[in-house]
């Protein structure tokens, strides 16, 4: 089936520089392999650097906000009330590490160095927090700030409720 005219869009930046060192990669293998004495110029495709967007001061406040409202709503179901608070804890987690969406999702306990729960001292921040996340192919490690203690410690509290235990480290 051919393609419509509509659906066809121009290759985007990355794509063609990808596609450009593909080629250049090729033209230099075939020089070496003796396939051909010519050098060929492609031209790098020069990338224009995409910065993500974050939230500014004002936008975190309100998310916090609502989503602090939300978990204190009366009259919820007590895991609806369960669900908000992790995702409260979560925002919170994110903010304070830098870590990013996909990488809080596929978090576990393990991966969490220099953390202890120990409801019976105050929550403090005594010591360095290491998260070790993994995103889409890669790991990397991000040092917390100390406010990330509280949003730990109602993460091993919610999961400790639904265990019935505390949470296996994996």
């Amino acid at each position: 089936m051919p393609i419509s005219p509509r659906s066809r869009r121009p290759p985007s930046a990355s794509s063609k520089a990808n596609e450009s060192q593909a080629i250049r990669a090729f033209f230099d293998w075939a020089r070496k392999q003796g396939s051909t004495k010519e050098v060929v110029e492609v031209e790098a495709v020069k990338v224009d650097p995409n910065a993500r967007p974050s939230l500014s001061a004002e936008e975190y406040g309100q998310l916090v906000s609502l989503a602090a409202a939300r978990m204190e709503e009366p009259d919820i179901h007590p895991r609806v009330r369960q669900d908000r608070a992790r995702l409260y804890a979560y925002i919170e987690l994110m903010a304070y590490t830098g870590m990013r969406p996909t990488e809080a999702k596929h978090l576990k306990w393990e991966h969490i160095k220099g953390y202890r729960y120990d409801p019976a001292s105050p929550p403090k921040f005594d010591h360095e927090i290491v998260f070790k996340v993994y995103g889409k192919s890669k790991s990397r490690p991000l040092e917390a700030m100390p406010e990330v203690k509280a949003a730990l410690d109602m993460l091993w509290i919610i999961e400790c409720n639904v265990l019935g235990r505390n949470p296996l480290p994996s």
